[in-house]
């Protein structure tokens, strides 16, 4: 069973509360079902048999988009939720990572651009290092093809090329949340002792909050089930 982050300080927010139950559901089910890039193939199915009401897609836009972006509709009629991935995986996609890059794929599949993801701030100075080193390269390029001789091109493993357990990506993800929120609250680079007293002081810390957190993402999915429990005995009769 995959587990995502989830805000709890969403039932504080006016926008939230404003919206009819039904509507309610279906923001959370949007979030629970799209991939692990943000992205929602449009399906009310499921919402409209729960709620027994029918739901409309384009007065759902209207209503999650009210004061902010919430939702955006990519060419192919899917939905990406702008806010997924920083608030997943933190600022920073390391194409090294193997979920991160994963993340970039589908982001690629689905023709949705970097620099359009909101909070992106490394991978935006990155794509554009990037497009710095392509013309970079093909300088050099041209410089080591005078005379007619290509330049030698090398293959250079990228690292094992096995598939991750779900406890190692649980753990990949983990470690580079924690940073994320380190780097946060922390802006400068983590280069001396000191630095590193502190970050590890800063994971103890989020250590002990740890059975907290747990406890208040479970008495949440404990509620939520109890509430479509009551709404389908409720539709039942």
């Amino acid at each position: 069973m995959s587990k995502r982050f989830h805000d709890t300080e969403i039932w504080k927010q006016d926008w939230f509360l404003e919206l009819p139950y039904e509507y309610k559901f279906l923001w959370f089910y949007i979030k629970d079902t799209c991939d692990h890039s943000g992205i929602w193939k449009p399906n009310t199915t499921f919402i409209e048999f729960i709620s027994g009401k029918p739901i409309d897609l384009k007065k759902a836009q209207s209503l999650f988009n009210g004061e902010k972006g919430r939702i955006e509709v990519l060419k192919n009629g899917r939905w990406l939720i702008p806010d997924f991935i920083v608030f997943q995986y933190g600022h920073t996609l390391n194409p090294n990572n193997r979920v991160h890059q994963s993340v970039l794929d589908l982001l690629s599949v689905n023709e949705v651009k970097l620099t359009s993801i909101r909070g992106l701030l490394d991978l935006k100075d990155r794509v554009k290092d990037k497009d710095k080193d392509k013309d970079k390269d093909k300088d050099s390029i041209k410089g080591d093809c005078k005379g007619g001789q290509a330049p030698k091109v090398e293959f250079v493993p990228q690292g094992d090329d096995r598939e991750l357990t779900p406890a190692e990506i649980k753990k990949e993800s983990d470690k580079h949340w924690k940073q994320a929120i380190y780097n946060t609250h922390h802006p400068k680079p983590i280069r001396t002792p000191e630095d590193e007293i502190a970050l590890k002081k800063f994971h103890e810390e989020q250590e002990k909050e740890k059975p907290r957190r747990d406890a208040e993402a479970k008495k949440f999915e404990d509620n939520k089930q109890d509430m479509i429990k009551r709404l389908k005995e409720s539709v039942a009769k």
